[in-house]
């Protein structure tokens, strides 16, 4: 077999199309790798916000909680009713005061 100067030419611009297509693949991956690192760096810091928000979430969740508590029928009733028994006692305090209050002028 010959090497003559068509078959050289033709390996020649093989090896050209090989080693440019190379050079090429070697940009597309060191772009996609920087495009990799900011996604991953998005991604992070999406996964603390998230966790901020999961934590404020959780407390305002627990703070609806305690009013929700406090303003349940069954607490409200207790502190009405507590609220009443109190006013009772003063409105008896006021009459006893005042009887004492008669009998020392």
């Amino acid at each position: 077999m010959e090497l003559d100067l068509r078959l050289m030419l033709t390996i020649g611009t093989c090896l050209v199309s090989i080693v440019s297509a190379a050079a090429i693949a070697k940009v597309q991956i060191k772009n996609l790798m920087e495009d990799y690192e900011v996604l991953r760096r998005s991604l992070s810091d999406l996964d603390k916000r998230m966790d901020m928000n999961d934590q404020k979430t959780s407390m305002v969740e627990q703070r609806t909680n305690v009013l929700s508590d406090i303003n349940s029928p069954t607490a409200l009733k207790e502190h009405w009713t507590t609220i009443a028994s109190i006013q009772k006692d003063v409105e008896w305090m006021k009459k006893k005061v005042t009887t004492i209050c008669d009998k020392l002028t």
